[in-house]
């Protein structure tokens, strides 16, 4: 075997060890874009892969805009084919990759990445399709983003349907708060893993170096790679947090590492909009999965902000209800949103 040989196998084999160990690797981040994806290029200088499902008729007014999770997931075959659904009852149905995830551009700066920059994609995005009052479904982190909107533009939401909510922004409440005994979770004790439960420790000490140097500002990994790492993150956690007994979920690749890291910085600062929200009539429907493991306090907020809610527990299912359940789900929303509020 010459030097150059060895050599050429030593640097396959650190590769391997840092990425395929994790069963992904630092060029392929996204899946294939579905043929059903579009683009708008937002003024806000975001450019958004986003999928239409246009209402069957009679149509209704008041399209439906899908916030996914994360801040970095990405809407998922899931996602779209639940969601979808709600076309047959006549709405105008977005579902968009937020900016840094998903099909959607990555930003040359990374500093851009922030809560701000993510509502005023979204305010755009209401202005581009025309609408007078949109119905916004939020999961998790996107349940952190609706609310900022609804703050802002009270009049230009007509109805909130939360899955897995991640807390108002800023989060600012106390985590140890007990489920109540008439809130009937499978899960009542939260368990905290960290990285290490996830990735190797060569990819978590490359991680953390990655994140660690964006804190200045400074990219030193591509993006495929550190969207790499996050998929491999997320994956793994998923099969972890996955209960063999309710679904099998194939993981889709998809996430924005920089957008997650860098977007995330800012969950716990700005002005408090609780006071705001509190004001707010608009109907909201809550859905939480009996197994979902987010901290009770997440949920909590938003009973004790929004005055017009309603929350299902939704039995057999995890984090992501319309994943676990979409037939339930669809059903209760659809209900939800085809009522008559006196």
């Amino acid at each position: 075997m010459t030097k150059t040989t060895k050599l050429k196998n030593i640097v396959t084999f650190i590769l391997t060890t840092i990425f395929v160990c994790c069963n992904t690797t630092v060029s392929i981040s996204q899946n294939k874009a579905p043929e059903n994806i579009q683009f708008w290029e937002l003024p806000t200088g975001s450019k958004i892969a986003f999928y239409y499902f246009k209402g069957k008729e009679p149509r209704k007014n008041t399209p439906i805009i899908y916030l996914h999770g994360g801040p970095g997931a990405h809407v998922t075959s899931y996602d779209i084919a639940a969601f979808g659904m709600l076309a047959n009852d006549g709405y105008d149905v977005y579902l968009y990759d937020q900016i840094g995830s998903g099909q959607s551009e990555r930003l040359n700066n990374i500093m851009d990445y922030t809560v701000e920059r993510h509502l005023k994609d979204l305010e755009a995005i209401v202005n581009i399709i025309g609408a007078t009052k949109v119905v916004l479904i939020g999961h998790s982190w996107g349940a952190s983003l609706a609310p900022l909107y609804i703050a802002k533009h009270p009049d230009r939401v007509e109805k909130l349907i939360f899955s897995g909510p991640g807390g108002i922004i800023p989060k600012n409440f106390n985590y140890k708060i007990p489920v109540p005994d008439s809130i009937k979770l499978k899960r009542k004790e939260i368990v905290k893993y960290s990285m290490s439960d996830y990735l190797d420790s060569k990819s978590v000490k490359r991680y953390n170096k990655i994140c660690t140097e964006a804190n200045k500002g400074v990219k030193i990994a591509s993006d495929n790679e550190i969207d790499s790492l996050l998929d491999c993150l997320m994956m793994n956690k998923s099969n972890k947090n996955n209960y063999d007994s309710l679904k099998k979920i194939n993981f889709e690749r998809g996430s924005g590492g920089y957008s997650n890291y860098m977007t995330g910085k800012y969950l716990y600062t700005g002005m408090d909009i609780r006071d705001t929200l509190s004001k707010c009539k608009v109907p909201v429907l809550i859905l939480l999965g009996e197994y979902d493991d987010l901290p009770w306090a997440c949920v909590n907020d938003y009973l004790k902000v929004f005055k017009n809610t309603k929350l299902v527990i939704i039995p057999n299912s995890g984090h992501s209800v319309f994943t676990y359940q979409p037939d339930l789900c669809l059903k209760l929303s659809r209900e939800f949103l085809n009522s008559i509020e006196k």
